[in-house]
């Protein structure tokens, strides 16, 4: 068996399109830890429509240079009842995001446990856990997003541009909220300053001063802007999580 998965995964490094071949093999690209990004197209041998997106789909894998992008193909005929069950109708793509690491479950837990010690629920936030663990065969709903547009290169190409790049400012967002951000990066550090010198109730105010600055300077593409943006989604984050924080204790 494992002689197996290592010729199944010397095929996935050759293929530039990776062929599924079992539902372990799905799964483990599907839901990797390393920051990948997959691609997914369901299609069945017999949809005319499957037929015709085979050749854009191959060209779109070649236009999207990104390195943090893999692209799979699932022939739902065998895979009908398993992976493909949830899909309502043939052919498909979807990207899925990669799972995020995290401190574990404990987090939940040490959430509860600090309750009773008077922490803000703004302290408590940065101990939450964001993404709850799954089975191995599940995918979390909010890591799939769906194209539903026309099926054309330049479609496709843009969805899932946007659907990385907005995905990857989340988790460095994240990452600051959680403590766990090193980045160099100016914009990054500029956020992460702001965010330690935030406290829960800055958070109205704080959206209602970006917001007011956006607002005025709508016009004008700066750095300086591109940092108080950044800032804003940070503080649209929290505010939400903070709900959700609330309505759970």
């Amino acid at each position: 068996m494992r002689l197996a998965y290592l010729l199944l995964g010397l095929v996935s490094i050759c293929a530039a399109v990776i062929p599924i071949e079992s539902i372990d093999h799905f799964y483990d690209l599907a839901n990797n830890e390393n920051g990948t990004y997959t691609v997914v197209k369901y299609y069945t041998q017999w949809c005319s429509h499957c037929k015709k997106l085979k050749g854009v789909y191959e060209e779109l894998e070649e236009a999207i240079k990104l390195d943090n992008v893999q692209f799979l193909e699932v022939d739902c005929d065998p895979f009908g009842s398993s992976i493909c069950s949830r899909l309502p109708g043939y052919p498909i793509v979807e990207v899925i995001k990669p799972k995020r690491l995290t401190e574990g479950e404990d987090a939940i837990q040490k959430t509860s446990e600090d309750d009773s010690t008077g922490q803000s629920l703004f302290d408590k936030l940065k101990g939450y856990l964001w993404f709850s663990s799954a089975g191995k065969w599940t995918l979390e709903e909010e890591r799939v997003a769906r194209f539903e547009g026309i099926r054309n290169l330049e479609p496709l190409k843009g969805f899932i541009e946007v659907i990385v790049r907005k995905n990857m400012v989340k988790n460095d967002l994240l990452d600051i909220i959680e403590g766990i951000s090193i980045t160099a990066e100016p914009k990054l550090a500029k956020v992460r300053e702001y965010y330690n010198t935030l406290n829960n109730n800055d958070i109205t105010h704080e959206r209602s001063k970006l917001e007011k600055i956006l607002k005025t300077n709508r016009d004008k593409t700066t750095p300086e802007l591109e940092i108080v943006k950044l800032q804003l989604e940070l503080v649209n984050m929290l505010e939400t999580e903070l709900e959700k924080l609330d309505d759970e204790l």
